[in-house]
This record gives C-alpha cells, structure tokens and sequence, in this order.
C-alpha cells in the first residue's frame, strides 16, 4: 500500500486552473494582490499554504 503525500506546491499554471483564471490575469495582478512565489530549481512555485491564503483573502 502507498500513501501518497499532499501536494506542497503548484507552478503557476497550475495555480491559475485551480483558480479558473488565465496566466495573463495572474501577471497584471497588482504585487499586493498577488501570491507569493517562490523558485525551487528554476521553477516558480506557489506553495498550498499562499494557496490557501489567496483563497480566503478573495473568498
């Protein structure tokens, strides 16, 4: 039997599926408004817990 881990992080577009935008409505989002990346090997992560937090701030 496997467990599976949660998910810690999403790139960005996966970040604006989740939030059923597009990645052109991502970037034009003021920088207070925006999530927080991070990069992790060239990759630019949002991590689920700034997932959660945008989520509650625009809710």
């Amino acid at each position: 039997m496997s467990a599976e881990l949660p998910r810690l992080a999403y790139n960005i577009g996966e970040f604006c599926k989740l939030v059923g935008r597009s990645r052109p409505w991502f970037y034009a989002l003021p920088d207070d408004q925006r999530p927080k990346v991070i990069e992790r090997g060239g990759a630019k992560l949002i991590t689920a817990d700034e997932v959660r937090r945008f989520l509650e701030v625009t809710a």
